[in-house]
């Protein structure tokens, strides 16, 4: 990230070709009322700029809880979400 923009690489199983895939998309962090969101967009193929036809960018949802637990989860545009362990270096 370079300020508030910059790109993400997933790596990730696609049944559709039966192999691991890895993609590379646009990422913008923005701030909302429930927390920090990073958009995704514009997946390609990794180190390409072929669009991939089938990926679905990522939406990650930062948020510190009124407990002071932290949560991380993803969401992709079609809705489909899971929670994130967050891990610090």
């Amino acid at each position: 990230m370079q300020g508030n923009s910059g790109t993400m690489r997933t790596q990730f199983f696609s049944p559709n070709v039966d192999r691991t895939e890895v993609v590379d998309q646009t990422m913008q962090l923005c701030s909302s009322a429930k927390g920090l969101i990073l958009l995704g967009s514009h997946p390609v193929y990794g180190g390409t700029t072929i669009s991939h036809p089938t990926y679905s960018p990522d939406n990650f949802l930062f948020r510190i809880n009124p407990d002071g637990s932290k949560e991380v989860f993803t969401c992709d545009y079609l809705k489909q979400c899971s929670p994130v362990n967050l891990e610090t270096f």
